[in-house]
């Protein structure tokens, strides 16, 4: 089941402030993964990509007793105090992991040089990053949903300040001379948020179908963002 991909994140945790705070929401601790959403990957990725996953990594979560949202008495917290992220997993077309990352939804304010080895911060992550790194603290996307049309990744997803958002998502790698991944890149290069009351909740379904005037799937088009900074 994709529910048990070896993917288990490394202990998280927040920026040094938030950790000594009540009911101590930034203190490190291992993530499970949740509520996978699959999808073909998108066009030329690797020879042996066959399909990308999002994951739900989120503290505040239904799914078993480590979720403080279970905890008696807990005191009340800002609702951005607790990590939430998508981590987005490759596999081949027998459905192994060949490599995972998270998904950036704004990285324009997620990738700064404050997160630098030795500047401390967890605010953010430095420029470059790929694969497994400790996600940024700010800005988060989750229940996240895929959706591949013409070859291109979308995705829908929540945020924190809208209701609803798809976003159409840039995955990059460094193909390995067996076909698969490294270095893998994940960000939003173009978002489409809603804040109208109707798109509010956590079941949307979102459809594609062909244009009249073109008879293409695809939106139209427009230049991507470039990549967070090496």
């Amino acid at each position: 089941p994709l529910e048990e991909l070896p993917l288990p994140p490394p202990p998280i945790g927040g920026p040094a402030s938030m950790q000594r705070r009540p009911p101590y929401p930034a203190k490190p601790r291992v993530f499970s993964v949740f509520n996978p959403a699959i999808t073909e990957a998108p066009r030329g990725l690797c020879p042996r990509c066959t399909y990308v996953v999002a994951l739900r990594v989120d503290a505040m979560h239904q799914c078993n007793a480590s979720s403080p949202l279970l905890r008696r008495n807990m005191p009340q917290s800002a609702p951005g105090a607790w990590f939430k992220g998508t981590a987005l997993a490759v596999l081949d077309a027998d459905r192994r992991l060949l490599g995972w990352t998270w998904l950036l939804p704004r990285p324009e304010n997620q990738v700064s040089l404050a997160a630098v080895e030795g500047n401390g911060s967890r605010w953010f992550v430095p420029p470059g990053v790929s694969d497994g790194y400790l996600p940024p603290w700010v800005k988060p996307s989750y229940d996240t949903r895929l959706l591949n049309i013409d070859g291109r990744l979308f995705a829908t997803t929540t945020c924190l300040a809208c209701h609803f958002m798809v976003a159409l998502v840039q995955v990059t790698a460094t193909v390995t001379s067996d076909g698969g991944v490294v270095e893998l890149r994940a960000w939003a290069s173009k978002r489409w948020p809603s804040k109208d009351v109707w798109a509010q909740g956590r079941n949307q379904a979102i459809f594609a179908a062909p244009d009249s005037a073109t008879g293409s799937t695809t939106p139209t088009p427009s230049p991507p963002s470039p990549p967070p900074p090496a």
